[in-house]
């Protein structure tokens, strides 16, 4: 066969596989769910209702190096509080886009990061739809990854494990892709095993599912041209861990090495361990499926992992049996670090949190009476939309915060400086986490300051090193000045009642007002 003719012939069975399966009234329900998805992740925080913590504030700096003062990043953040061991920088310039179109608006990221967490969704419809041939499956499975709680609330989360949510499903679909022939699919899947390891550290622990995926589900071995351009595509992923590692004298492989003696976490009994894993599994599923339902809720994720078992036990198809292993080893997969120990955050178990949906759409569609399967779905989508819709308004989000954390907060203590000011110049000192660093000030007032009001205020505090150091040092003339003071508990009481010291000897006390968390201590200059 002529080489054109059959790249032409290749190219029409790939779209016969991607699209042409469907019927043309089934292409747009699938991209009504991503749309329908989009608007619920969007709605979630828009335009301010969400968390930025300190945690969020130095990753957008990072990505601020990289725009503005052009210094290319390759080391990430300090993982689990051990100075020894980084997480990757890859969050930083997946944030530079966004960034560059919202001049550093944290909302206009968080909606480049909703993108994504929604393209998830058509991700783990082709997964479904490949593992177990039913497009019920596949539809059902993206409408509850549209509607989980969780997975929505890590789209308005700007941090680093965010963006498993949809690079681990898709490293699973390519290495199920792979095992149906696409060699191609194996390069790209060690890839972004590269990537998400720089998300999360922790997430080490797929390295283990590749001999696990081979010895059960049994792919092709690679020849050497796809191995080497495996092992080549991984590295690349994990290059500038690599570059760290060099920097740091591989410190945080030695660290690793001896993970049992330098993290407490790792202390711990295999039996507490499994008891702590199974409690987060279990509430990791429940988040997805029906948040805040308490006992009930953990009831009725137990009855859908047992009806799955009774399926598994006494199914008489076995075509689909290939993808049922792989399914279990994919929402499995977090256990794989209990021998070496126990990471307690609320997200440890987000590798695995599409394959909650993916699991509990293909249980569902085992049901065939459409009336019980269209109450069930119902009622999900109402319980995970409204919790969705009331943890907007009552700013209680999955990962717990303090009031100051919360970006509207923020804006409003900015908003109360200019405003109180009356258009005039006007100095600021600060109490917040952590104690001596600006660091939510040095990094707001340059971007919604200056577009609002058009000017920045001085800074009254120490001085401060890079990339803290964005606010002109104070002229001293400014007829009011501010101190505003982080009332969470992360700031002992006794630097909060410094702070107050300060604004009394250097001003004249005018007002104090609280404001979302915090003390804002207006001050007029003495002798104007």
């Amino acid at each position: 066969m002529p080489w054109s003719l059959q790249k032409d012939t290749n190219m029409k069975n790939l779209k016969k596989r991607l699209f042409l399966s469907f019927r043309t009234v089934e292409i747009p329900i699938i991209l009504a769910i991503f749309l329908f998805a989009l608007s619920l992740r969007i709605l979630s925080f828009y335009p301010d209702r969400m968390v930025f913590g300190y945690d969020q504030v130095e990753d957008l700096l990072n990505t601020k190096k990289v725009v503005k003062y052009h210094d290319l990043v390759i080391m990430g953040r300090i993982a689990s509080g051990n100075p020894n061991t980084h997480h990757g920088v890859s969050f930083f310039y997946y944030m530079v886009p966004p960034f560059i179109l919202g001049n550093g608006n944290p909302t206009t990221v968080a909606v480049w990061n909703s993108i994504f967490n929604s393209l998830s969704i058509i991700i783990l419809f082709f997964l479904a739809y490949k593992l177990f041939g039913s497009f019920k499956a596949a539809t059902l499975t993206a409408i509850l990854a549209a509607v989980s709680y969780q997975s929505v609330q890590y789209a308005g989360w700007l941090s680093n494990p965010t963006t498993l949510v949809f690079l681990v499903p898709l490293f699973f679909l390519c290495l199920w892709s792979y095992y149906k022939g696409n060699d191609r699919s194996l390069i790209i899947a060690f890839a972004l095993l590269g990537l998400i390891i720089q998300s999360q550290i922790f997430m080490l622990y797929l390295v283990f599912v590749i001999p696990i995926f081979w010895f059960v589900i049994r792919p092709k071995f690679p020849n050497f041209k796809v191995s080497l351009l495996s092992v080549m595509a991984l590295t690349a992923g994990l290059s500038t861990m690599i570059l760290t590692e060099f920097k740091l004298k591989f410190a945080g492989v030695n660290t690793l090495l001896h993970f049992s003696t330098n993290f407490d976490e790792a202390n711990t009994s295999l039996l507490v361990r499994l008891d702590s894993f199974l409690v987060n599994f279990i509430e990791t599923f429940s988040s997805n499926i029906w948040p805040n339902g308490g006992i009930y809720a953990k009831v009725f994720c137990l009855l859908i992992i047992f009806l799955f078992i009774i399926y598994i036990i006494f199914r008489k198809n076995k075509k689909d049996l290939p993808g049922v292993r792989f399914l279990l080893i994919y929402i499995l997969s977090p256990f794989l670090m209990l021998p070496f120990g126990y990471h307690k955050q609320l997200w440890t178990f987000i590798g695995i949190m599409p394959a909650v949906a993916l699991f509990t759409g293909y249980v569902f569609s085992k049901i065939n009476n459409r009336v019980v399967l269209m109450v069930i779905i119902t009622f999900i989508s109402f319980v995970n939309i409204r919790y969705v819709i009331e943890s907007r308004s009552s700013l209680n989000f999955y990962i717990k915060q303090e009031p100051p954390s919360i970006l509207s907060n923020q804006i409003e203590v900015m908003d109360y400086t200019y405003q109180e000011s009356d258009g005039k110049p006007f100095s600021i000192n600060s109490v917040t986490y952590p104690l001596y660093s600006n660091t939510y000030w040095s990094y707001h007032y340059p971007w919604y300051g200056i577009k609002k009001y058009g000017y920045i205020p001085g800074w009254l505090g120490g001085d401060q090193l890079y990339p803290y150091n964005s606010l002109p040092a104070s002229a001293g003339n400014e007829k009011y000045s501010y101190m505003i003071i982080d009332n969470s508990s992360s700031i002992p009481w006794i630097h909060r009642l410094a702070g107050r010291q300060w604004a009394e000897k250097n001003g004249k006390l005018v007002k104090e007002t609280e404001i979302g968390g915090y003390t804002v201590i207006k001050m007029e200059k003495i002798n104007q």
